[in-house]
């Protein structure tokens, strides 16, 4: 798992000279540079840490900037740490310096690489296996991170649970992490699913579920009144996570005896989910609907 790795990582004090993290999880990006700023000495950090967005303001006008950040000394022989945020829009002149680097980088430098886009090959070529991190969770990981996350903060989370917070969050870990730290304050050890329902993101729990009540017994006009309203105010990848959960939910309590039918929902939810994660976001949810209603 991508969360070992730099977990790993930062046992060692990131001690390679460059890694490659690849996600599209801001919470992530962010969550990372809060640690390697706590590698530092806080009297220590202006000098020791460089962070350039590739993408906004804070680009380097010029890349020798980050370059020479990389080759000169750290404060009292300190590691210094630069670190390049969407490295997926750096440009073909500014990539190719960084190579020439990298053929022979400083030793007291590690560089940090975010990027949305796995690492191309010659990237692959200059760094260790162990310093290229994958942060793009599957669900199960998702679902494996939000119990230790949990459990950090003092609570015990079932295999169910976990997973309806990570299909209510639509798989967002920013989001994952504000609504632990929520049930963190309920004064439970162990939440229940009702505390799930009323705690995250609002209305958007006991309304999807009675959406998918609803899509059960196929009462066309209720479900949609009720989807206009879920997506005025709610994630439509959240509201998919969320009715896939229900469904087996449902499933699971004998609420779909078919087996064919049940397979056709998923298999509608799967594809939208598909779509929307795709950026095609355009009446996929109402395409979805009209499909579920008529299984």
């Amino acid at each position: 798992m991508g969360l070992k790795k730099l977990n790993k990582a930062f046992n060692d004090r990131l001690s390679e000279s460059c890694y490659f993290i690849h996600t599209s999880e801001g919470f992530f990006v962010n969550r990372t540079i809060e640690r390697i700023r706590s590698l530092i000495p806080p009297d220590q950090v202006d000098l020791s840490l460089f962070v350039y967005d590739m993408t906004a303001s804070e680009r380097p006008s010029d890349f020798n900037e980050v370059l020479d950040a990389a080759n000169s000394a750290g404060f009292f022989q300190s590691r210094k740490f630069i670190v390049l945020i969407n490295f997926q829009s750096i440009r073909k002149k500014e990539r190719e310096a960084l190579y020439r680097y990298l053929e022979s980088p400083s030793p007291t430098s590690t560089i940090v690489l975010f990027s949305d886009k796995p690492p191309d090959e010659k990237i692959k070529s200059f760094l260790n296996t162990d310093a290229l991190i994958s942060l793009d969770l599957s669900q199960t990981e998702l679902k494996q991170w939000t119990r230790r996350l949990a459990s950090e903060k003092g609570l015990t989370l079932s295999d169910e649970i976990a997973d309806l917070i990570v299909a209510l969050s639509g798989g967002n870990a920013g989001i994952i992490h504000s609504e632990v730290e929520k049930l963190s304050l309920l004064g439970k050890k162990q939440p229940e699913l009702s505390d799930i329902a009323n705690t995250m993101q609002g209305s958007l729990s006991p309304n999807v579920f009675t959406v998918a009540d609803l899509l059960i017994r196929k009462r066309k006009r209720e479900a949609f009144l009720l989807l206009e309203q879920l997506l005025r105010e709610n994630d439509p990848i959240a509201i998919i996570g969320a009715l896939n959960w229900k469904i087996m939910d449902s499933a699971r309590k004998g609420k779909i005896r078919e087996r064919e039918r049940l397979q056709g929902i998923l298999e509608i939810l799967i594809e939208a989910d598909r779509k929307l994660k795709n950026s095609q976001t355009t009446g996929v949810l109402e395409e979805a609907f009209s499909k579920l209603l008529q299984t």
